[in-house]
């Protein structure tokens, strides 16, 4: 049997304690890399080693969130169906500061900013996008809330806020200027009940993916998307490609439909450097995308 060039084998394997929700690579300390559980676990790894360095369960439910601040290397969020996101510490063992949600809601996600490392943003089941300063993090110091569902992401982008709800919406927010003013409303992606990935880039690029199995991207400035890619198949005269070097970005996109027994994009994430787009969806396929 010959295998060929698509099959690849994985440097290393790491066991985690339960299904995972998310991962984090610290920016700053580079083979440190922090999981979440769905049993409320978050374990911090050391990938060169292949092994875990530190266990953290003082969450009691399903974390959905962790992230390592872009600003400070120790210090390392979570966000839990528990109604709390906490602020960890890497050089000890229990967290340094528990956040409870307003309305006890399930929170969904967690991102800190790069402008202000006091700064962060969180996506709560209560519709809202709650903005906290860590100095007085008894109350929110902003909340935003013209979602109508859950509120699954949120990202910073420079001094505005991008969040995504399961209301097939996303929103840019002036977070610092106007105090909370929905800047532009983005259409044109299906997200009704799952976890379908966001991410965007300082140069205001935004990406997310959508259950009718495609992803789609959005320029900062245009509602509806400038490109995007099918799982299942390419629409003519549009779209996101994948491949090598040549590979790339191109044209407008109308929504595409395909039925691929529920199948859904469930990830994306931008490259550090904005250039490449990685995709994963429900199926377990993984895509690459360039831009020219």
């Amino acid at each position: 049997m010959q295998l060929g060039n698509a099959v690849h084998c994985p440097a290393i394997e790491l066991s985690t304690s339960s299904k995972l929700s998310s991962i984090s690579f610290n920016p700053y300390v580079k083979p440190v890399m922090a999981s979440a559980t769905y049993d409320g676990a978050m374990q911090i790894w050391d990938v060169q080693k292949g092994m875990e360095t530190m266990r953290l369960k003082n969450h009691t439910k399903r974390v959905w969130s962790t992230e390592f601040s872009p600003i400070d290397p120790t210090r390392l969020l979570s966000a839990s169906d528990d109604g709390t996101t906490r602020v960890w510490s890497i050089t000890q063992r229990r967290e340094c500061m528990v956040i409870n949600d307003p309305n006890q809601a399930n929170i969904c996600s967690v991102n800190s900013s790069r402008m202000d490392s006091n700064l962060i943003a969180v996506g709560s089941a209560d519709h809202k996008v709650h903005v906290y300063d860590l100095r007085n993090a008894v109350m929110p110091m902003l909340t935003l809330e013209t979602h109508k569902k859950a509120v699954s992401y949120v990202r910073w982008m420079g001094n505005e806020l991008v969040s995504a709800s399961t209301d097939s919406l996303l929103r840019l927010w002036d977070v610092k200027g106007s105090r909370g003013v929905c800047l532009r409303t983005y259409t044109g992606h299906v997200n009704e009940k799952n976890f379908v990935g966001l991410s965007v880039t300082s140069d205001g690029r935004i990406a997310c993916g959508s259950e009718d199995n495609t992803v789609r991207m959005y320029a900062k400035f245009a509602p509806l998307p400038v490109a995007g890619h099918s799982f299942m198949r390419m629409t003519p005269g549009c779209g996101l490609r994948e491949g090598g070097p040549t590979a790339g970005l191109c044209g407008g996109i109308k929504p595409v439909l395909t039925n691929d027994k529920g199948a859904f994009v469930t990830s994306v994430a931008w490259s550090p450097d904005g250039q490449r787009l990685l995709a994963s969806n429900s199926r377990g396929n993984l895509k690459i995308f360039e831009l020219d």
